[in-house]
């Protein structure tokens, strides 16, 4: 129990909801069943609430007008707390009937239920939750030569569910926009990777199978299950200025000369080289990308045009 009140990512969301306690009672309508459910929550501390207990506050956050302030205060920051654990082990969590992008942007919950200072830091911490896991990808998240690897391209659909609901893709490329730790190395990496060649033919990328799965680097998935969604204004103009092409080559250049494994860097150099060999074609197939997260329909694999002769 207290390695998980320790962790400073947790002391922080606790000042942040200024040390919630439970409600004493539950006075929120749900939007499924009688609120027994939430009667049981209330009795748990944050260590004891499990990925199955957030049924009713996932559905309740995203369809129910009248929340209760105080169950909120208390439930929230648990829920985001588990989020970030599902961040560490490459794993979206909690997800049920909705899931925490859909909920933040359906609910409108950033504004409804926070003071504009309240919501600064949260969205402060939500951006340091992703940047540091980020900084902790290793080899074998994003290897897939021989099989399927779920984990490689994780934080990409991460960072577009986020670009669609959270205005924090600025705050996020200031401090993942280089390539200075081995992991921004790597999450560069994969993004270069579905830039320069057509989908399931880079080398080091199993092909797609019936069976087994696999294959991309699917640019334009998401995490959040909003179709009628593309990225936020903001978010958009921040990304559109920040990822050109010569920023791509700059951040692959960087890699190159950072503390990756040789395989590694032997994929870095053959992206740099495709930039060089294919320039107009990685540079339509950015410009591609680009326009596709701005669209209502983000998330799942899209039809692409032809951007490459092999």
């Amino acid at each position: 129990m207290d390695s998980y009140y320790d962790r400073k990512f947790v002391r922080e969301m606790q000042r942040i909801f200024s040390f919630p306690r439970a409600p004493e009672r539950v006075t929120q309508v749900p939007l499924d069943g009688d609120g027994a459910e939430y009667k049981t929550l209330i009795k748990k501390q944050w260590h004891q609430i499990g990925r199955d207990d957030w049924w009713n506050f996932l559905n309740d956050m995203c369809y129910v007008d009248e929340l209760q302030q105080e169950l909120f205060d208390f439930l929230f920051p648990c829920f985001l707390i588990t989020w970030r654990d599902g961040l560490a082990a490459r794993d979206y969590a909690p997800e049920s009937e909705s899931d925490l992008f859909k909920a933040i942007r359906k609910g409108n919950i950033l504004e409804k239920m926070m003071d504009p200072a309240r919501r600064e830091l949260v969205e402060a911490w939500i951006t340091d939750a992703f940047c540091s896991q980020v900084d902790t990808l290793n080899p074998e998240d994003i290897e897939s030569t021989s099989k399927r690897n779920d984990c490689r391209d994780f934080f990409l659909y991460m960072f577009n569910a986020i670009g669609q609901v959270i205005p924090i893709v600025g705050p996020i490329l200031k401090r993942i926009g280089d390539a200075k730790s081995p992991g921004r190395a790597r999450y560069w990496l994969v993004l270069a990777t579905g830039l320069c060649y057509p989908v399931d033919r880079a080398p080091w990328v199993a092909p797609w199978t019936p069976n087994e799965g696999g294959g991309g680097v699917y640019l334009t998935e998401s995490h959040a299950a909003l179709y009628d969604f593309g990225f936020m204004e903001v978010n958009m103009e921040r990304y559109r200025e920040f990822l050109t092409i010569e920023r791509l080559r700059s951040l692959l250049e960087e890699a190159a000369q950072g503390d990756l494994m040789e395989h590694e860097r032997g994929h870095v150099l053959a992206c740099l080289h495709r930039i060089d060999f294919n320039h107009l074609g990685v540079k339509a197939r950015l410009e591609w990308y680009l326009h596709s997260l701005s669209l209502p329909d983000l998330g799942g694999i899209q039809d692409e045009p032809t951007f490459f002769a092999d």
